[in-house]
């Protein structure tokens, strides 16, 4: 846990037309990394469903997404704010 940083946030602008413009901050969202992947791979198991969201660096949703599948666990990937 890093407890130097702020949590991530974004701001949803809509125009007239209805178009949205979305400002994201990163904050610790953009740190997970080793760390994070190890605690996963010492909780997850069978039959678990592991949600990841585009808000954290993509090569640790590609190894959480190939490491959890490799155990029979279910994983949905939501690309809200990928950047």
């Amino acid at each position: 846990m890093d407890t130097s940083s702020t949590t991530g946030a974004a701001l949803v602008n809509v125009d007239k037309k209805g178009e949205n413009k979305i400002l994201v901050v990163p904050g610790t969202n953009n740190f997970f990394g080793e760390e994070e992947l190890n605690i996963l791979k010492n909780r997850i198991s069978k039959n678990d469903l592991l949600l990841l969201q585009g808000e954290i660096p993509v090569d640790v949703l590609l190894e959480a997404a190939r490491y959890s599948i490799s155990v029979g666990a279910s994983v949905i990937f939501d690309p809200a704010l990928r950047q």
